[in-house]
């Protein structure tokens, strides 16, 4: 949550400086616009506000709550979303201590720690990762989770 607000705040930052946003900024700005408000928090508005777009809300909390409630089903802990992705992805557990996403071939491409206590939500950039195929290993104090997670532009 904290990253996505930084991000925005640097694209403000360039706007009132008269830079205008790069085709990135943009990409960035739309994938934090369309994260549900109770994920993104204060972030998400401002993305909005940059764009003028409006979004249901309403839809995006309940489209994520579903894909929350699928993987809940299969009695796990951490939950990977959305997958497919874009440009990010938020990895949702109890005391999140890492996250890695890996090349099919195994190679870590990407390590990121976290020092949370209880329930987290945590996202990763996938901005430097080109379509395909990757794996991601997140880890929790209870619990070790490998996906499959597809990455679509």
């Amino acid at each position: 949550m904290e990253e996505n607000k930084r991000a925005v705040m640097e694209i403000i930052i360039k706007i009132n400086d008269s830079i205008p946003p790069t085709a990135a900024d943009t990409a960035l700005l739309e994938s934090i616009a369309y994260t549900p408000a109770i994920v993104g928090g204060t972030a998400v508005y401002m993305a909005r506000a940059i764009l003028a777009i409006e979004v249901d809300d309403e839809w995006l909390t309940s489209s994520f709550r579903t894909a929350n409630d699928k993987q809940k089903e299969n009695k796990n802990e951490l939950y990977i979303c959305p997958n497919p992705a874009k440009d990010f992805v938020f990895i949702r557990g109890k005391g999140i201590t890492s996250v890695e996403i890996r090349n099919m071939a195994g190679v870590v491409l990407k390590k990121q720690t976290f020092n949370y206590q209880g329930d987290a939500i945590v996202s990763v950039s996938l901005l430097n990762y080109s379509q395909g195929v990757y794996q991601v290993k997140a880890s929790s104090e209870t619990e070790e989770k490998t996906a499959k997670l597809i990455i679509i532009r």
